[in-house]
């Protein structure tokens, strides 16, 4: 594995200009890098990168041996020292000041740990002091110190035990499956709401919806598999949006084409064939139609329309009871 130059580039976040000093040790080590760091004293910030990729989709476990570093990873605060051992996702953008630090990291594959960014945190801070924080330490201060010399025989079998050992951190005794649970739900949540919000843009897709909720795009999918895919529940909400305006709308000549292009759908023929396969019926029927008891009404007759169920409420509800 290698990290690309794009993927690790930060930039200084001063405008004055500082004698900053910073090294860093890099070497292959098994299915992950292992490294040293140091910084003095300086503000640092590195972008989310606009294309998950291999050298992005990373977990990184950080240890202070001295100093201190704080900052803000796509929205959570962190600080870091030589009191705990820090584990987060590295696809995601960073602002971090560093106080004259040195820095043991190890960066292993998503796949080599089991590490799904929908279920598991974006940071994980372990006290030094706790039994797998004495672990990871030992590994992770012993690993470096072989890094130069070790064969790569040898290297694959170091990294592995300590992948092993952050693979048991994540599906163990260190989950909270109530946090978990909660994560999740607001990743869906945001997700949803996004599209929600943007369901007119006719350039909405799974890259835009990723990049703006910081999601990534196994997860994305995930999310939306019962559904069929991201693609299927862009287009059913889209429908579901374009069925509520004709019912308000006021019958004219044009009025389903306006409403078609209003919600993206560019090609009419083709727009009611969608609308009458997801609902049963026209959207010609659907226009200006009025709610009352006993049913619809559409330019004085009533209808009894099939109940059809919506990705956050049922239609009946917007039809009235008689339409159970």
């Amino acid at each position: 594995m290698q990290f690309s130059s794009v993927a690790y580039e930060t930039r200084l976040l001063l405008d004055d200009p500082l004698e900053v000093t910073a090294n860093y040790e890099l070497y292959k080590f098994g299915a992950g890098m292992i490294g040293r760091h140091t910084h003095s004293p300086s503000i640092r910030f590195r972008d989310r990168p606009t294309s998950p990729s291999k050298e992005t989709e990373v977990v990184v476990v950080r240890m202070h041996v001295s100093g201190r570093t704080s900052g803000v990873m796509d929205g959570q605060s962190f600080v870091s020292d030589n009191t705990k051992i820090s584990i987060f996702n590295f696809d995601q953008s960073i602002r971090a000041k560093y106080e004259d630090v040195e820095i043991l990291t190890f960066g292993i594959p998503y796949s080599a740990i089991g590490y799904d960014p929908s279920r598991h945190p974006a940071v994980m801070d372990i006290s030094r002091k706790s039994v797998i924080g004495k672990m990871i330490e030992r590994n992770l201060t012993h690993a470096f110190e072989q890094a130069q010399r070790i064969d790569p025989e040898d290297a694959e079998v170091l990294s592995s035990g300590i992948s092993g050992l952050l693979q048991g951190l994540l599906t163990q005794n260190f989950r909270d499956e109530s946090a978990y649970r909660k994560f999740k739900i607001a990743k869906e949540t945001s997700a949803r709401s996004y599209i929600k919000a943007n369901l007119k843009h006719a350039d909405l897709n799974a890259d835009v919806i990723c990049k703006e909720v910081g999601i990534s795009r196994p997860a994305l999918y995930r999310l939306f598999e019962t559904e069929g895919g991201v693609g299927k529940a862009i287009t059913q909400m889209r429908l579901e949006g374009a069925f509520e305006e004709l019912c308000r709308s006021v019958p004219a000549r044009g009025a389903v084409a306006n409403v078609a292009r209003n919600w993206s759908f560019h090609d009419q023929a083709h727009f009611t064939r969608l609308f009458r396969g997801c609902f049963g019926f026209r959207p010609s029927d659907a226009l200006g139609s009025d709610h009352a008891e006993g049913g619809q009404y559409y330019n004085g007759a009533t209808h009894e329309l099939p109940v059809r169920q919506s990705s956050d409420v049922q239609l009946m509800d917007v039809y009235g009871p008689n339409t159970r």
